[in-house]
């Protein structure tokens, strides 16, 4: 039981990880929706990398950054 994780980034008061499920999953502080990783039809495919800033987090998914958060546009 519990998360079982490839990669982790952890910055400031949040951390996200790269599940074995290569699921993206956030907890902690959520300054500017940095714990809320893209869903839906959004949601990352073929999640390659992970990284976390002060206040946003990106991935390198399908060979593109995708990022969250603060400033994110």
């Amino acid at each position: 039981s519990g998360l079982k994780a490839k990669q982790i980034a952890t910055v400031g008061y949040f951390a996200c990880a790269l599940s074995v499920e290569d699921k993206v999953v956030c907890w902690g502080t959520d300054n500017a929706g940095a714990t809320k990783p893209p869903e839906g039809p959004f949601e990352m495919k073929n999640i390659t990398y992970l990284s976390a800033g002060w206040h946003s987090a990106c991935a390198i998914a399908d060979d593109q950054v995708r990022c969250w958060g603060y400033l994110v546009r």
